[in-house]
């Protein structure tokens, strides 16, 4: 508490724009720590290895990811999860790393709806032909995907809809770009403009 107090006279000998200024440099410096995380991460993914050490393979072999034992634990962990929908974290981070940097901030919401994109993800990427995983071992959705899809399947069977793989995974990666959409920070109306633009320069 007295250091907090010491720090505080400190701050109010400094003139206000310093203070701003300093204040200002903080959260950019906040952002590019977000930046780099998402760096870091995006790297270990791509350089995921299924036969690296992790939870799920216990192994003297030489580590051949790129961020070394934490980055493979990470990757797996991942990666078996959630499958290659784990990229859209790598997305997500580089959103909220240029908000922060350009200090429009994040809002609750935010964060809040990630996991709920993640799942969507997930389960839209179970849906794709199998090869579409290539070699990770939970498949393309990773085992949240599976589960979500291979429960979804039996009961849209028994109301007599037989879409195939395709159509499911395209009714559940729309509204996944939706919500990861708001994540990123963009409003519905933002959203539409987006659209709405690309629209116009494909025209």
């Amino acid at each position: 508490m007295a250091q907090r107090t010491v720090f505080s006279a400190k701050m109010a000998f400094l003139p206000e724009g310093a203070r701003d200024f300093l204040k200002r440099r903080a959260i950019e410096f906040g952002g590019v720590a977000v930046l780099l995380l998402a760096a870091v991460l995006a790297m270990a993914l791509l350089t995921y290895n299924p036969l690296d050490p992790s939870f799920n393979n216990a192994t003297t072999a030489p580590i051949t990811n790129a961020v070394g034992r934490i980055g493979a634990f990470v990757a797996d962990v991942i990666l078996q999860t959630l499958g290659i929908a784990g990229a859209a974290l790598v997305l997500v981070l580089a959103a909220w790393a240029a908000r922060i940097m350009s200090h429009r901030g994040l809002r609750w919401p935010h964060v809040a709806l990630l996991p709920a994109a993640l799942v969507l993800f997930a389960a839209a990427a179970a849906a794709l032909p199998e090869s579409s995983g290539g070699t990770l071992p939970a498949g393309a959705g990773g085992w949240i995907g599976q589960m979500i899809y291979h429960g979804l399947v039996p009961k849209l069977d028994r109301l007599g809809f037989d879409f195939g793989r395709l159509p499911v995974a395209i009714a559940l990666a729309l509204p996944a770009l939706r919500v990861l959409a708001y994540c990123f920070g963009l409003s519905a109306g933002q959203w539409c403009a987006k659209n709405r633009s690309d629209a116009g320069a494909h025209a």
